[in-house]
């Protein structure tokens, strides 16, 4: 999405920080640490879904 339409990282809460911690994980870029992950998952993610929910119901 981000590559595909820039201008939609705005309207999506911590888009980027999610981008970037997929890539942590995915590439193993230095270490992951498991407490980022966890709060990342606990406190963060909600708001990523409800955001993403809401784009892709406006998109119909």
């Amino acid at each position: 999405m981000a590559k595909l339409e820039p201008a939609l990282v705005a309207s999506v809460a911590n888009l980027k920080l999610a981008i970037d911690l997929r890539n942590r994980i995915i590439h193993g870029y230095d270490a992951v640490d498991d407490e980022i992950v966890y709060r990342t998952v606990t406190e963060d993610l909600d708001a990523l879904k409800l955001d993403l929910s809401q784009l892709l119901e406006a998109r119909g």
